[in-house]
């Protein structure tokens, strides 16, 4: 079986009239994602691509669809109860076959996060003969540790412990910061040979190979993680800068990617 690398990536591609830092150039920025970046990965889990008020959704849709890719997201609706304004921005790009689809909303957030229906957004997959688990999920922004606390325990309770499982997405836990340890007991409660597959291969996480920010400082806070993987060795995980063209912009989002490339044994 040949290698499969797994991208995570919050593109930060948030709803109009919402800037920040490279806030603008939304679209162009994901075109060139779609163009430049994209066809080098076979499962591609995405953060912070908003469909509400914006077409930005239906462009990566579309695309992903020219390059053969199997799409998972989940429909919203402002009808749905409780009322979220803003979808999860959630977006799971597989080149093999989808078997199964889900989702598990978070209890509502604090602060902007509040309008967002965050959660975890779930697909299992089939590699040839093997089935795997693919959990996508955007955690609770700044300082609600408590929160976050209530949606790990969300996550620990939603998933299936059948098949190798990758568990992966924007944390808003930083590596450096006590609250990481809450974050690897939750994994370890799950699996207890759970990895943090950037920390396996390379025996490193600190905040020198930041992925994004919080309050203000760069940080490591995406992760992938890899559980029940007996069958599965991690060849490679990195960090991953995707750098822009652009006169307008450095790269193309506040975050920087992570790369994992797994092969089943």
């Amino acid at each position: 079986m040949s290698l499969i690398k797994i991208l995570t990536y919050n593109m930060y591609l948030l709803p109009p009239g919402i800037g920040g830092r490279n806030g603008a150039f939304k679209t162009e920025r994901l075109y060139e994602f779609i163009h430049f970046y994209m066809q080098n990965y076979d499962i591609i889990c995405l953060q912070e691509v908003f469909g509400m008020f914006s077409k930005r959704l239906d462009i990566l849709i579309n695309a992903a669809k020219e390059y053969n890719y199997y799409i998972v997201t989940k429909k919203h609706s402002i009808l749905e109860w409780p009322i979220f304004p803003i979808d999860s921005g959630l977006v799971i790009l597989s080149r093999f076959p989808i078997k199964d689809v889900g989702f598990c909303a978070f209890p509502r957030g604090s602060h902007a996060d509040m309008f967002a229906q965050k959660g975890i957004l779930y697909c299992k997959i089939q590699i040839d003969n093997q089935l795997i688990n693919i959990y996508n999920l955007h955690m609770q922004a700044q300082e609600y540790k408590e929160i976050r606390k209530i949606q790990l325990q969300t996550l620990c309770n939603y998933i299936k412990p059948n098949f190798p499982t990758i568990i992966c997405g924007d944390f808003n836990i930083a590596f450096n910061n006590i609250e990481y340890n809450i974050l690897k007991n939750a994994m370890y409660s799950i699996d207890k040979n759970a990895k943090n597959t950037l920390q396996s291969v390379n025996n490193y996480c600190n905040m020198l190979y930041s992925s994004g920010i919080q309050n203000g400082n760069e940080e490591l806070i995406d992760y992938i993680w890899l559980l029940f993987n007996n069958n599965i060795s991690i060849k490679e995980s990195t960090i991953k800068t995707f750098p822009s063209k652009s006169i307008h912009y450095n790269q193309l989002s506040d975050h920087n990617a992570i790369c994992t490339t797994i092969n089943f044994m």
